[in-house]
Order: C-alpha cells, then sequence, then structure tokens
C-alpha cells in the first residue's frame, strides 16, 4: 500500500478550492494540464489544487484530465447537496475521506488518525514516530520531506500565522473542518504550536486528537 507523502507542494488543504475545481473540471476536464486554471487560482496552485481535489474523493483521473467522482457532484454539482460548503457535515466529510484513502493513502493522515495511539503529540513526537515507521521503505526520506508533511497536516485544521504574528481571515475560514468554536487559539508563528496568546512565547504546546478529530489545547508539556 503505497503512501503519499508529497504533491502537496507544501500546500495545507483549504475546501474553498474543491467547489472552484469541480467546476473548472466540468468545464474542462483537462483544465489543470493548462499554464493557467480556470477557477481563478495562481499557476503555482494549480498542482496542490490537483492533489487536494482528488485525495479528497471529489475528482479522479479520467483519459481527459480529471472527472468528478460521484461523490463529487452529489455534494458539488449543480443540484448539489452543499455547493457552497454552508454545512459543516460537509466538512466532516472531507476530513473523513482524506483520513480513509485506500489506495493512496496520505500518511500523516493514516497514521496519526489510524494508528496513534497516544491522546496527544507535539511535533518532536510525531517526527521521530515519522521517521521510525519510514525507515524501512525503498525510497528514503528526509526528515525535511516528513516535517513538510506534518506541517501540512496540522495547517489543514488550524491557521498559521504569518510574518506579523497575525492570522488572516482566508487562514480562518479555509480550514478543515471548520475550527469556529476554537476560534481563540491560533498556531503560532513556527506551525508546530498551539497557544491562546497568554503563555510564554517559546513555551511547548500539545495537540489532542481525539476520535472526532483535532482538538487544540494550550496544555505547558
Amino acid at each position: 500500500m503505497p503512501m503519499k507523502f508529497s504533491g502537496h507542494e507544501t500546500f495545507a488543504c483549504r475546501y474553498v478550492w474543491l467547489p472552484k475545481a469541480l467546476q473548472a473540471i466540468q468545464s474542462d476536464p483537462r483544465v489543470f494540464a493548462y499554464s493557467r486554471v480556470r477557477c481563478r487560482q495562481e499557476y503555482g496552485a494549480i498542482v496542490p489544487i490537483r492533489f487536494w481535489v482528488e485525495a479528497s474523493g471529489m475528482a479522479k483521473p479520467a483519459q481527459q484530465g480529471l472527472e468528478p467522482t460521484k461523490l463529487g457532484l452529489l455534494i458539488f454539482g449543480a443540484k448539489g447537496w452543499d455547493p457552497f460548503i454552508e454545512d459543516i457535515q460537509t466538512l466532516w466529510l472531507i476530513h473523513w475521506k482524506l483520513t480513509t484513502q485506500i489506495e493512496h493513502p496520505l500518511f500523516a493522515w493514516e497514521f496519526l488518525f489510524n494508528r496513534w495511539h497516544e491522546p496527544e503529540f507535539t511535533e518532536s513526537a510525531v517526527l521521530k514516530a515519522f521517521a521510525k515507521e519510514t525507515d524501512g521503505l525503498s525510497k528514503r526520506l528526509s526528515s525535511v520531506t516528513l516535517q513538510q508533511h506534518f506541517q501540512v497536516f496540522l495547517h489543514t485544521y488550524v491557521p498559521a500565522r504569518g510574518q506579523k504574528e497575525e492570522i488572516s481571515e482566508d487562514n480562518w475560514t479555509a480550514r478543515l473542518p471548520s475550527w469556529s468554536c476554537w476560534s481563540r487559539y491560533h498556531a503560532a508563528r513556527a506551525g508546530l504550536c498551539i497557544s491562546s496568546g497568554r503563555e510564554a512565547k517559546h513555551q511547548p504546546r500539545i495537540v489532542r486528537v481525539l476520535r472526532t478529530g483535532l482538538l487544540v489545547e494550550s496544555i505547558p508539556e
């Protein structure tokens, strides 16, 4: 069962990409083969958009580029259930699809949600486990690749800060699932700590993992 560690170009999944990508694919299945996509994304985002629309199960390879899956049409089609992603259940469904890939699982999602047995984790613990788990692979993975893959996983769910320690509105509203109930928390600049903003700047943080997903808390290590 070959795992995926890259392909996302270090872009975290932004759920707002998915309906736009489906619309573009329905108009032209080869849209992602062109120099620019018609869903108004910059060239640099073409590869990750294609990656996430496939990884989420919304589209699949076809003879002429990509085609929507039945699930993609049911959600984002012309008469779809939730074409504008207004229902939190849609986000949880996308999350479930990311964590249950069979043919080409996303390593961080498969490992952390299905095989991580501890109630919490830190980045150092995760990277150590990643390195041990991938040690026997035929293709050796660098520590940088593993760290970037973990960062993509983390930032798919919680936003990271910018250079001025701010979180943009897009970062809050494009995460998966919607973490509005945890809005008092924010991702630290390095993207590897979660805090409420009241603790010491370099104090270690822990990300708790629940069966229903991620619960972000500020807890001294």
